[in-house]
């Protein structure tokens, strides 16, 4: 309770600037909550989602529109879809009905009237292009239409995203096997070829860009270094990566899940059924006595959302900015819904009759 005191007292210093709106069900319906939890547009559609910029989708008797933070229809209730479509410098609405398109800003203005046959974006400048038969336009980031034409066309690029990188260096080379037993080839950084041997039952390789190995000895899993020194002792019934990019390691012990530092401290008890392990890799959903909790681990110590739902959703976090602050939410589900739970354990719904 302290702990949430302080939150609020932080959320309600505010100097009366436009304050971030939080998806917010009652029972089966949604409307938007401020960042304090107080619900400020009523909760009367069947589904709502993130402010971008001035506007939000809605959904009611399966048609979409747009409203503003106060509420008010922006764009009516009358498309069958309507989808963001964030590039480089720019984030518009791709409206559809039917089988055609058109395109409105985050302000909620309608930019392209619902008439197109497709739509293209180029992504380094947020370019648009619509084609309807013959017909070929083409749209700034400023929401200034300009006459297009099929060459224009042809050389938009759809948005898309690579990625290039470099095969990281290891000191681990390959596997052997000897009298059934299973060793590591090793080179450079002064250790010797056989510095693994063959005494390992298994060898699990998932970590092997990080200079460590999971092996598993008389029916226990450790981890070891490249010159066969144990990182973590021979404890654990089962051993995985919890978080890469944070450096932990998820273990089973006495039939029950924790996680551990890269020194082999217990960061998290072993009490939970098991754990689950986002892309976002800073929080992970915690399984325990049937029920479903949240534990972040990327502060000084983890905060631990008790395991109270019915389901959490792996779905990357939603992150708004407040005073100053980033304040994250997570998508939680129970019987009657889902909702949103704030990073300090605040629900953002109301379960009733």
């Amino acid at each position: 309770m302290k702990k949430h005191y302080l939150f609020l007292c932080l959320l309600f210093l505010t100097s009366g600037a436009y304050s971030q709106l939080i998806p917010y069900r009652v029972h089966t319906k949604w409307g938007f909550a401020d960042m304090t939890g107080k619900l400020v547009i009523p909760a009367r559609y069947d589904n709502v989602w993130r402010f971008r910029g001035k506007s939000a989708v809605v959904k009611l008797n399966k048609k979409y529109g747009l409203i503003d933070s106060t509420g008010k229809l922006l764009l009516p209730v009358i498309y069958d879809d309507i989808d963001p479509r964030e590039l480089k410098k720019k984030t518009w609405y791709i409206l559809k009905t039917s089988s055609k398109y058109g395109l409105a800003n985050t302000a909620g203005k309608l930019v392209l009237p619902v008439k197109y046959d497709e739509l293209s974006f180029e992504m380094q400048n947020s370019y648009a292009m619509a084609v309807a038969r013959t017909v070929f336009v083409k749209v700034t980031p400023d929401d200034v239409v300009q006459e297009g034409t099929k060459s224009d066309w042809q050389a938009f690029e759809k948005m898309g995203i690579s990625m290039i990188g470099r095969e990281p260096e290891k000191d681990f080379m390959m596997p052997y096997t000897l009298n059934n037993k299973k060793g590591y080839l090793v080179r450079g950084r002064g250790a010797k070829p056989d510095s693994i041997p063959a005494i390992y039952d298994e060898i699990d390789e998932i970590n092997i860009y990080d200079n460590i190995l999971r092996v598993k000895k008389d029916g226990l899993w450790g981890v070891i270094g490249p010159r066969n020194n144990i990182v973590f002792p021979f404890l654990y019934e089962e051993m995985g990566s919890a978080s890469p990019g944070m450096n932990l390691y998820s273990g089973k012990k006495g039939g029950k899940s924790g996680i551990l530092k890269p020194n082999g401290e217990v960061l998290v008890p072993f009490e939970y059924d098991r754990f689950y392990f986002s892309n976002d890799e800073f929080w992970c959903i915690s399984y325990q006595n049937g029920r479903k909790g949240i534990i972040i681990l990327d502060g000084n110590t983890p905060v631990f959302i008790p395991a109270r739902y019915k389901n959490v959703s792996g779905n990357p976090v939603e992150i708004y900015e407040y005073q100053g602050r980033k304040v994250r939410f997570f998508e939680v589900e129970t019987e009657q819904g889902y909702g949103y739970v704030r990073e300090d354990g605040v629900d953002y719904f109301k379960d009733g009759k």
